[in-house]
């Protein structure tokens, strides 16, 4: 599975986010395309520890439970309630917070190459440096095609 480490991957996430338009219409789920974006800059901020939260402790941190759903079982779309420490960050400006975004996924990448360190996930627990790059690249390859992009 291609991880957000890896600077092809990364290229292409941040070619996807520059494609994105605030009028993009949802293929399926509920957020539009600026919350959406606000979503996964909640999502790095959590993995870079710049906003702190509990690490999880429920079935899906045992590592064959979330080696599942990482790497390999389709994730549904639209059927799974956001946890809300994924949901603080309101749209405010759509470039402003697009750019916001890019920085913080180029920061994720890079930590990754230089071996972390990252913080715990609140659902999946500790991961290792594997997990979290398959983790974002999956997560916002996801929510791109949300969009379409």
């Amino acid at each position: 599975m291609p991880s957000i480490f890896e600077p092809a991957a990364e290229r292409e996430a941040l070619a996807r986010l520059d494609r994105l338009t605030p009028d993009a219409p949802a293929q399926f789920g509920k957020f539009n395309a600026h919350r959406m974006m606000c979503h996964l800059i909640d999502a790095s901020s959590i993995a870079l520890g710049d906003k702190p939260v509990s690490p999880g402790r429920g079935p899906m941190s045992f590592k064959p439970v979330r080696q599942l759903i990482i790497f390999v079982i389709p994730w549904p779309k639209g059927k799974v309630q956001t946890h809300p420490e994924f949901l603080e960050t309101k749209p405010v400006e759509f470039e402003a917070d697009r750019a916001r975004l890019r920085a913080l996924l180029a920061r994720v990448a890079q930590r990754g190459r230089d071996g972390g360190p990252f913080q715990a996930h609140p659902a999946f627990g500790n991961l290792s440096i594997r997990e979290w790059g398959g983790l974002v690249h999956r997560h916002v390859g996801h929510h791109f095609a949300q969009f379409g992009v």
